[in-house]
């Protein structure tokens, strides 16, 4: 039994703080928030202590913001921060103080990796964790010296070590037998203070349980007591509000309706319940939309001719099927037709079946074209499931003959389709093991899947791709984001498939930077898309250690692929110190601790460079903390994920993309190929005195339409869009200073299926492919 240091009682007494430094609420211009005590710099100082004192100016004029929560330091570029305000709330937060009596202050750890033992904290604020140094393992015993809502405030007894955490990532049973050590439960001022202390916290379960608990004991006060658990109830219905809004985004219907279906309407605001019924009435309306279609498609479909029905028979079953929630806008011109009594049953239903088809922008009223746009349909999902060139060829060749075909409606039908591959069903939460279908001369490339509730082909979700330390497994970096089918993690309720691509080799100790592991992350995304619909727009990069390294790597290499990368204690080293500026247009969120060994020095050589362009990063370093999962930024990372998305296409006109490996060929619009070896040597990056040449992929396009290229390969391949040039205009295409071409774009349904069978992107449509 561990012996631990007496905590001395008669001082174990309830000391409120006030706060004598005011709080600062940061908004980013994506509108994040982040509470604390915000500070302007005119250069990056993350090593710099935060002056309680200073005053927060605006953040025009300001290079770089930090703003400090005590438990980590926030870092921004001024250009991100939208606005700085004063708030109070930080200032009203009820702390407490709990002496520790401390048994040496010999120096503590100046690296922090992981820990190899911890045991948790107990009703008397003592924790021990034990780390493993380049000697011995070394046990270091904690003790909680301050306790607030919002952190907790934690130092060695035998060590020069202090940070803090999270005060909720406390066991809840211990913060409890806590609170009732240090609040006497007879004290009715103490006793409004506990449960002070839980709503500030956002423990809204524990402040109700306490606060029942205080009518209970003091009975005098029932008047105070239930005036304090109807503020509970509106707290609490606003939060079930959110829940639901929530739980619609992330298309879980099902469970949004039954959570309104049980909203206590008769505790709460009158504005609350306003909002809530309009949810169940909107549920209740679409049921019926739904029904009134299907019930119109039949009355309408009999009033045809023989040959007609038999035309649209099968087209009514799969609209039926494939008729959800979420895809009820797109039958509007046939809804809005209803009342129109110059259409014929046959205009009306070609209204239903070409909007389905296309969109309601698309939406006809000609029956025979309407049928023939899913002519169409059938012969794009059969190009994309078919693995014959030939066959592919033919089917292309029948879908540009077909009359009404045009390179607009396929680009609008593309986006529509239905899903061409399926994967094995699946339960939500279950972690599911997918194979890549791949050629022989590739290593079997798989991933770990799991799929948010009420998962539905018809809604689009976001993906999140979760990349492993290690020592651990893809399985561990799953249910650390997503939880399981009896716990559902974050990454689940919040509507995302999650993926975990079995990168690295079982008993890898390091990233390795090699192709295979990009192939393997870059071909497990692509599966993903073309098995799932996935908003290509709002795929999000993410690991811890080892996998932060990559999520470095991947990043910087693949920009045109990620809305956002947050790597956890990874390092940005060897090809990211000159792939860096290729990450200039990609969201970053790095967490870091300050006592990670030397991650922190080595990342900043490119952070500052990231900071000083003004791109889009948040860094979050934890004050005095080492290397761990820091699962209290979970939270905080997946509010970024679900705001940040892909650049468009039309803001990549003009790029540099810097290459030092022959798989690294491809960026935005720009394919090269034919890469002459010689320009590749192998890097040896313990040689720091050999001069490491990378190569560039540069393109600029002027505003008159002509197109500069500079590439290292012996061809290129461009891929353009609408959101690139103009199919009515002529372009000029210049390679390395050599025109090589002076005419027309031509739209190619060739190229872009084929782009779209190979990349599986919905969002990013290409209309043509120029070899040059």
């Amino acid at each position: 039994m561990r012996r631990w240091p007496a905590p001395n009682l008669i001082l174990l007494m309830l000391l409120f703080l006030s706060e004598g430094v005011s709080a600062d609420t940061l908004i980013l211009k994506n509108g994040l928030s982040f509470e604390g005590k915000a500070v302007p710099l005119n250069e990056l100082a993350v090593y710099t202590s935060v002056n309680p004192h200073g005053k927060p100016t605006s953040p025009i004029g300001s290079p770089f913001w930090l703003l400090d929560d005590q438990i980590r330091r926030y870092s921004f570029p001024g250009t991100r921060v939208g606005s700085i305000e004063k708030s109070e709330e930080l200032s009203r937060l009820v702390r407490l103080k709990i002496p520790q009596k401390k048994t040496g202050q010999r120096v503590g750890p100046a690296i922090i990796g992981g820990f190899s033992h911890v045991e948790p904290f107990n009703e008397f604020g003592h924790g021990m964790v034990q780390l493993t140094t380049s000697r011995e393992k070394v046990n270091i015993l904690l003790g909680i010296t301050e306790l607030g809502p919002d952190y907790s405030r934690i130092e060695g007894l035998e060590y020069d070590w202090s940070f803090a955490r999270s005060t909720t990532s406390l066991e809840r049973d211990v913060l409890e037998k806590l609170l009732h050590r240090l609040l006497d439960r007879t004290d009715l001022d103490k006793r409004r203070a506990t449960v002070i202390f839980y709503q500030q916290a956002g423990m809204s379960a524990e402040a109700r349980r306490e606060a029942e608990s205080m009518l209970h004991d003091f009975p005098e006060q029932k008047e105070r007591c239930e005036e304090l658990l109807a503020q509970m109830d509106e707290l609490d219905a606003r939060r079930v509000l959110n829940e639901i809004q929530r739980r619609q985004v992330a298309g879980q219907h099902g469970l949004a309706y039954r959570i309104a279906k049980q909203f206590p309407n008769e505790r709460v605001s009158a504005d609350v319940s306003r909002q809530v019924q309009e949810m169940i009435a909107g549920y209740d309306l679409a049921l019926e939309r739904r029904d009134n279609i299907l019930m119109q498609l039949d009355v309408l479909q009999a009033e045809l001719p023989p040959e007609q029905i038999e035309q649209v028979r099968p087209l009514r079953n799969l609209l039926a099927a494939e008729l959800h929630y979420e895809s009820l806008p797109r039958l509007l011109p046939f809804e809005q037709a209803e009342a129109d009594e110059t259409l014929t049953p046959a205009a009306r239903l070609a209204l239903a079946y070409s909007s389905w088809v296309l969109g309601p922008a698309g939406a006809v009223e000609e029956l025979p074209l309407a049928v023939r746009l899913w002519d169409m349909r059938f012969l794009v999902t059969e190009v994309l499931r078919d693995t014959d060139p030939q066959t592919r060829a033919a089917r292309i060749r029948s879908l540009e003959e077909t009359e009404g075909y045009s390179m607009e409606r396929l680009a609008q039908l593309v986006p529509l389709l239905p899903i061409s591959w399926e994967t094995p069903p699946a339960a939500a939460g279950e972690a599911t093991t997918i194979t890549v279908p791949t050629t022989g001369t590739i290593e079997q490339i798989e991933y770990v899947r799991v799929l948010p509730p009420e998962y539905n082909p018809q809604h689009t979700y976001p993906l999140l791709v979760v990349l492993h330390d290690a020592g651990k497994d893809a399985e561990a970096e799953l249910r650390w984001w997503a939880g399981d089918a009896e716990r559902p993690g974050q990454s689940q309720r919040r509507g995302f498939i999650t993926i975990a691509p079995r990168y690295s080799k079982s008993d890898s100790s390091a990233y390795e930077y090699d192709a295979l592991s990009h192939l393997s992350v870059v071909e497990s995304i692509r599966h993903a898309m073309r098995t799932h619909r996935i908003d290509a727009d709002r795929i999000i990069l993410t690991g811890h250690g080892m996998g932060g390294d990559a999520c470095f790597d991947l990043g910087m290499t693949h920009p045109d692929l990620f809305a956002g990368v947050a790597p956890f204690c990874g390092k940005s080293t060897k090809y990211c110190m000159y792939y860096w500026e290729n990450g200039m247009g990609v969201p970053w969120y790095v967490v870091a601790g300050q006592r990670d060994g030397f991650k922190e020095a080595e990342n900043m050589r490119d952070l500052n460079r990231l900071f000083r362009k003004k791109a889009d990063i948040i860094y979050c370093q934890y004050r005095e903390r080492g290397y761990e999962t820091y699962s209290e930024e979970q939270t905080r990372v997946l509010d970024w994920a679900e705001l940040v998305r892909r650049a468009p296409l039309s803001l990549t006109k003009n790029f540099t993309y810097k290459t030092l490996r022959m798989s690294d060929d491809t960026c935005h619009w720009v394919r090269t190929s034919t890469l002459n070896p010689e320009k590749f040597p192998p890097i040896v990056w313990e040689d720091r005195n050999k001069i490491v040449r990378e190569m560039s992929i540069t393109a600029e396009v002027t505003p008159g339409g002509t197109f500069y290229i500079q590439h290292p390969g012996k061809s290129v391949s461009l891929w353009l869009n609408p959101d690139l040039v103009s199919f009515d205009e002529r372009i000029k295409i210049i390679v390395s200073g050599r025109e090589k071409m002076n005419d027309f774009p031509k739209p190619s349904a060739a190229a872009l299926l084929e782009d779209l069978r190979v990349r599986a992107d919905r969002s990013r449509l290409f209309w043509t492919r120029i070899d040059l």
